[in-house]
């Protein structure tokens, strides 16, 4: 009884673990998929438009702006601050044609095991 009650907890452990993962992974995939679709485009957008977006999708809304910022790192995309006649900052986000190869090797790696219809679902 003992042994299956360890079982159980750790089985709803590697569950609860997963599905946190997942989540994870699913923002990252979201944020990249918005990322792809101005990827080479004469597109620029604000940052705290698109976060704001997103963050009504996923769950786990800080993430939003953590794949961003790890999106910016890899040299995915590019974010510009302006200064503006009010004298704030205004962040906008840019991703080149250069990235689009990068962009898309990530995208199969954050979608490995998913459908295509879940992949599509979480693009439109």
């Amino acid at each position: 009884m003992v042994k299956d009650l360890e079982i159980l907890s750790d089985n709803f452990t590697t569950v609860l673990f997963a599905r946190m993962n997942q989540e994870l992974i699913d923002t990252y995939l979201l944020v990249l998929l918005t990322v792809d679709q101005i990827c080479g485009k004469h597109v620029i957008l604000k940052k705290k438009h698109i976060q704001r977006e997103l963050q009504t999708i996923c769950t786990q809304g800080d993430s939003v702006a953590t794949a961003i910022a790890r999106f910016v790192e890899l040299g995915l995309v590019e974010v510009n601050a302006y200064l503006s006649h009010k004298g704030t900052y205004s962040e906008f986000i840019k991703s080149h044609m250069t990235s689009k190869d990068k962009i898309s090797e990530t995208l199969r790696q954050l979608s490995e095991g998913k459908t295509f219809d879940e992949v599509k679902a979480m693009s439109e």
